[in-house]
């Protein structure tokens, strides 16, 4: 299990995500780019403000999908937590 900040909570994370939209630009449309491009810019300042709203790190899933849901009757059970981490509740990649 991951411990700690998630990368996407790092200050190495807005950088690799403007690169991304570098390399990967050409693929968007003309009014996506810019807004792309708009959303990676503010993406310290919205981790900060989740880091300032109150809630604390928890177990998060990290890869919640119907494919990782067992349903047996009223039982449900949640598998493969291999990107099982502690992390920011909201940021839960699912």
């Amino acid at each position: 299990m991951h411990q700690g900040r998630r990368f996407f909570l790092t200050p190495a994370f807005p950088p690799t995500a403007a690169d991304v939209l570098t390399r990967h630009g050409h693929e968007l449309t003309s009014s996506e780019r810019p807004a792309c491009g708009r959303l990676v810019e503010s993406l310290p300042e919205r981790f900060d403000s989740l880091g300032e709203c109150g809630l604390a790190d928890t177990l998060v899933h990290g890869d919640l999908n119907p494919g990782n849901v067992f349903l047996n009757g009223s039982r449900m059970t949640i598998l493969d937590w291999s990107d099982a981490g502690v992390g920011h509740p909201v940021l839960d990649d699912t």
